[in-house]
Parts: structure tokens; C-alpha cells; sequence
């Protein structure tokens, strides 16, 4: 099974990419490693530890955690608001406890609560592990008797390797000029890209890559899509210490979802990967994954 497990730390693995993950000292989820499989499991990183900051910062700002709650000294674009029912808005997670599954791909499932409100949350990891892609989403839920205003929810948020150097590549257009390609180089600061239109449409579509100086046949490119036909948003975010990230998901503008006990919130599917080949085999391997897996399963030969 392409999925290592301990007790604070998970390692995913496909054909030729791995992506890697785990509790830092102070229990936060931080992202660890997204690239080339590498031959050993002790080979992938451990989670960050900053060893000193400013006292305009706060040691929060410093971790690339894998869904920031809006909270704290957090000053990086958050995946998650919510309120809860006596006005605060501060969400701390912790982790209680986790299970996997290896049918009919492998999956990985997170499960954190609230250290003060009755919210669950749960990450949930897919491994499509032929194609070299990670399917990620959500679920919240509310494990207590008062509405929890949900006022932002993306799938997942994705850490790129350290560097400052990345651009991104992703589509823009009209009506009867769709699917024009923009390459833009990612400076510091939230780069946001977004459908306020009730669908994707002609001027914004759910789909991104990000690389450093690739060509169509070399280089290494992060890409990933939504699967979801409404309004969207990707964040595209380069901090002042040269981290890159960028999350996608539902667009939390005019957004506002009251979370009822017993009626969870599933996000839909962030599908992403990596590639050291370029373009072109980005491209390859999500025509790949649609025509054998999504059209399959359409038409019943799956």
C-alpha cells in the first residue's frame, strides 16, 4: 500500500512522486515534502521547527501547515473560517486520531477536533497512485446543538518547495475567447484567481500549474484542478521568507454555509501532481486519468 503511516507522520507515494506530512513539536500539521519518490522512507523530511522570529511575527506564521485555520498569529491565507455561535472565530485543531483504506484506491483519513468548539474536521488523501496524483477534500462537522457559520472552506492548500522563483501558469478568456494561457511569474504577496459566476466559466477556469523555468518536455510542474462546476478560488501565496503555496476550492466570496449538527459539509476534490517532465506530461496524465477513470466510469466500463 502506497501509504506509510506512524503516529505523527505520513508519507504518500505513487508510481513516481511522493508527498509527505507530519505533527511538528507543537502539534501542528506541517507539510514536509511534495516531489520525486525518494528510495527510502527515512529520506523525506521532518516537519519544520523555526528557530527564532520577530516580535511582529509570531511561530504560527512560520509552519506550512497542511489547512491553516484562521488563528492566532496565522498572518498566511487561511483555508478554513468559520464563526462560531458566541462570536469567536479562532479555530485550534488538534489530531485525534487517523485510518486508512485500500479500496478502491488508497486513502488516508485525518480526524481533528476543535480544542474548544464541538467542530470536527476531517482531511481526507486519495492516492491515484498509476496516474502520479493525490485527490484531496474535506468534511466538516458540527458535533454540537449551536450553527457554526462556515464563511471559508477550501479542499486543500499545497506547499511547493522552498524557493521564491515559481510562475504560474492558468487560463482566462471571454465568451468566444476561452481557454487563453497566462504565464505569470508569482512575486510576494496573493496572486487570487476566481469564478464569481455560479460556474467556472469562460473567464476563469479551476485548473493551475506551477513550476520553475519548464519546457514542454523538461522541468519539474506542480498542477491540480477542482472538480467542481461552481464558483471557485485559487491563492496563489509567496511570503516573505520565499514559501510558496497555493489553495483552492469553493469561493468564499458572498459564501456563508451554516454547518447544522448532523449535516456535515464535504468540500469537493482537489486533484493534484507532479511531474519532472514538463507540460506535456502534466497534461498527459490528467487526459490519462480522465479518459480511463472519469469517461470510464460515465459510460460503465470501468
Amino acid at each position: 500500500m502506497p501509504i506509510h503511516t506512524s503516529p505523527n507522520y505520513w508519507i504518500l507515494e505513487t508510481r513516481h512522486s511522493a508527498y509527505a506530512f507530519g505533527l511538528n513539536k507543537s502539534n501542528l500539521l506541517s507539510h514536509c515534502y511534495w516531489g520525486k519518490r525518494l528510495p527510502f522512507v527515512k529520506d523525506y523530511p521532518a516537519p519544520f521547527e523555526p528557530s527564532g522570529w520577530a516580535s511582529t511575527d509570531g511561530y504560527d506564521h512560520f509552519i506550512p501547515e497542511e489547512y491553516p485555520g484562521y488563528a492566532g498569529t496565522k498572518y498566511t491565507d487561511p483555508t478554513l473560517k468559520v464563526t462560531f455561535a458566541d462570536g469567536v472565530r479562532d479555530v485550534v485543531l488538534s489530531l485525534v486520531d487517523f485510518k486508512t483504506s485500500a479500496s478502491p484506491q488508497p486513502e488516508l483519513a485525518l480526524r481533528f477536533k476543535d480544542s474548544a468548539y464541538p467542530l470536527q474536521l476531517t482531511l481526507h488523501y486519495r492516492i491515484h497512485e498509476e496516474y502520479d496524483l493525490i485527490e484531496r477534500w474535506v468534511t466538516l462537522e458540527n458535533l454540537g446543538t449551536d450553527i457554526i457559520l462556515v464563511e471559508r472552506a477550501f479542499s486543500a492548500k499545497w506547499t511547493l518547495p522552498h524557493g521564491d522563483d515559481y510562475s504560474l501558469t492558468h487560463m482566462y478568456g471571454r465568451h468566444i475567447d476561452e481557454f487563453n494561457l497566462q504565464r505569470e511569474t508569482l512575486t510576494p504577496g496573493l496572486k487570487v484567481i476566481e469564478s464569481r459566476r455560479i460556474i467556472p466559466s469562460h473567464r476563469a477556469v479551476p485548473w493551475f500549474t506551477v513550476e520553475t523555468n519548464a519546457s514542454e518536455d523538461h522541468g519539474d510542474v506542480f498542477f491540480g484542478t477542482l472538480a467542481w462546476s461552481g464558483n471557485f478560488k485559487i491563492t496563489a501565496e509567496v511570503t516573505e521568507y520565499a514559501s510558496t503555496r497555493l489553495s483552492i476550492g469553493l469561493n468564499d466570496w458572498d459564501f456563508a454555509w451554516q454547518l447544522k449538527p448532523n449535516e456535515p459539509l464535504v468540500t469537493p476534490s482537489a486533484i493534484s501532481g507532479y511531474t519532472p517532465n514538463g507540460f506535456g506530461a502534466a497534461s498527459r496524465i490528467f487526459h490519462d486519468y480522465v479518459r480511463n477513470e472519469l469517461l470510464a466510469a460515465w459510460q460503465g466500463t470501468a
